[in-house]
């Protein structure tokens, strides 16, 4: 798919700034239903979709579409309470380069976008869910904890809360986006549908007991 959105964007830059604002608008969209309706208590979210949104479209469209992420993130950070222009860059840096490792990582190997293979569940888990994440987790715990907006003491709290959304909401959200993308192309093989639809429930159980061993 990658190939074929290159192709149609080659020579028409209007294209390309119209995905970069298609995801900026969806990932800033996604963020403001997590906080709205997503909450478990103040300034706890048990799953990020924000982040398995941007993580699909790097994987589905490529990683030159990165600028989506960070005004999308960017956009979303200035919209809190009392916004702060230093802090929104590097909150929007380091959800853009977490879904940029992921992808790139994935790339490493050989990542297909329909989960046919085990290695491609493994990775999208391993990889994405548990392994980039760590990226803005991190960041944004030092973040928050630099700017008084919570005492060092509750680090470990918030880095864990903020990397268990992050997860799940690659976990759970990547892979719908990514496999129902290729549903019509394997519509009449009923085997292949079968074999993702047992990915995508495995990912689902892996999802569940990361949350549930975190709460």
């Amino acid at each position: 798919m990658q190939t074929k959105f290159l192709n149609a964007i080659k020579g028409h830059p209007w294209r390309y700034f119209l995905a970069v604002g298609a995801i900026a608008l969806t990932y800033y969209w996604a963020s403001q239903f997590a906080i709205s309706h997503l909450t478990l208590s103040p300034k706890i979210y048990p799953m990020w979709p924000a982040a398995g949104i941007a993580q699909a479209a790097l994987l589905l469209f490529g990683r030159q579409l990165w600028p989506g992420i960070a005004i999308g993130g960017f956009l979303f950070s200035m919209n809190v309470a009392s916004p702060n222009i230093a802090t929104a860059l590097i909150s929007a840096a380091a959800r853009t380069l977490q879904a940029w490792a992921g992808t790139y990582l994935l790339q490493r190997i050989n990542f297909s976008a329909g989960l046919d293979r085990l290695k491609d569940v493994l990775g999208i888990v391993g990889l994405a869910a548990l392994g980039s994440t760590l990226i803005n987790s991190t960041i944004g715990s030092i973040v928050v904890c630099l700017t008084d907006l919570s005492s060092w003491s509750n680090f470990r709290t918030i880095w864990g809360t903020w990397w268990v959304g992050d997860a799940m909401g690659i976990l759970l959200v990547a892979p719908l986006l990514l496999t129902w993308q290729q549903l019509p192309k394997v519509s009449s093989h009923r085997k292949k549908i079968a074999e993702r639809a047992i990915w995508l429930l495995l990912l689902l159980a892996v999802g569940w007991l990361v949350f549930c061993s975190r709460t």
